[in-house]
């Protein structure tokens, strides 16, 4: 089904949007923020979607799937995976909003619910709209576009039967740092927008590594090391031309205490790469970086919004 609607509804789709689209990638929704930062912009609308997946109208999302896709059954096996309703506790629960998180088709069928307000906001000519599923930012020019962008917001939002969270929409002046798909970024001295791995970002890599690391025998396995090399690698080099030198060294440590010093075998660190991949020209390729998380097996769960 996923591969009969995807192509259909590509088209359509606005360039603001950047999540859980082929050949696009939370990097470059970043770079797009970095291009608005460059032509005068840091007054920020950080804005999330409460319980987004959760809340989209079942009407609404036909119509709009409707409106593109005229053979019925495939309207009708959309249909059919919406009224499947949810289990919890063991029973069937039959519900007309939401969609199941974790189904094949259920984040291409979240970006066709936004599309009209991707398409909408374009419209309205207030600041940059940035977009990965329901997390986004608007990149304003002054406080108070920024402020007419968040009241604009919750109107079109309100219009789809959503609501932003109150707790993590807010108005920033990236001089400050917001924490945004797994990066933190900041206005730096040069008036560039400045980039390295959140906080987040960085415990949930460590929790990553950490389970790969079974203290006492860790050592031992070159299959355990081969494993946390992998990480290592594919973690830097996502985040090799970022400010990068104190959370590469922050992992350094991690691993350290957790597998001893000197390192066993031969595993990365991080500080010793990162001033090579700092070399213009060395390391990984754009294309190489959008493809760590897609391709590389010990990427394959990590959810880099989780760890925004």
């Amino acid at each position: 089904m996923k591969i009969v609607v995807e192509p259909v509804f590509e088209s359509t789709f606005h360039d603001t949007s950047y999540g859980f689209r082929k050949g696009r990638s939370t990097r470059q929704a970043v770079d797009r923020i970095a291009r608005s930062v460059e032509q005068g912009r840091h007054f920020i609308l950080e804005a999330d979607i409460e319980g987004y997946f959760d809340a989209i109208d079942h009407q609404r999302l036909l119509a709009l799937v409707e409106e593109h896709v005229h053979d019925r059954h495939v309207v009708a096996l959309v249909r059919d995976l919406l009224d499947s309703g949810s289990m919890e506790l063991g029973s069937l629960d039959e519900t007309e909003v939401g969609v199941p998180q974790g189904g094949v088709i259920s984040p291409l069928l979240s970006n066709i619910y936004l599309n009209r307000f991707d398409h909408d906001w374009a419209a309205s000519g207030i600041g940059d709209l940035i977009r990965y599923a329901d997390d986004f930012v608007v990149v304003c020019s002054t406080l108070e576009e920024a402020d007419e962008a968040r009241r604009q917001v919750a109107t079109l939002m309100e219009d789809l039967g959503l609501t932003l969270h109150p707790g993590k929409t807010r108005v920033v002046d990236l001089h400050e740092g917001i924490d945004f798909l797994g990066f933190r970024l900041w206005v730096g001295a040069d008036g560039t927008l400045r980039r390295s791995p959140s906080h987040k970002n960085v415990a949930r890599v460590k929790e990553k590594l950490g389970s790969l690391m079974d203290d006492g025998d860790a050592c031992a396995s070159g299959q355990t090391i081969a494993r946390v090399n992998r990480v290592l690698r594919g973690w830097s080099s996502y985040f090799a031309d970022c400010d990068s030198a104190e959370a590469f060294e922050e992992i350094d440590l991690f691993v350290i205490d957790r597998l001893g010093e000197p390192l066993p075998g031969k595993v990365i660190r991080l500080a010793h790469l990162n001033r090579s991949v700092a070399t213009p020209g060395v390391g990984a390729s754009d294309s190489e970086l959008d493809d760590i998380e897609e391709n590389d097996p010990e990427w394959a769960n990590f959810d880099w919004r989780e760890a925004a």
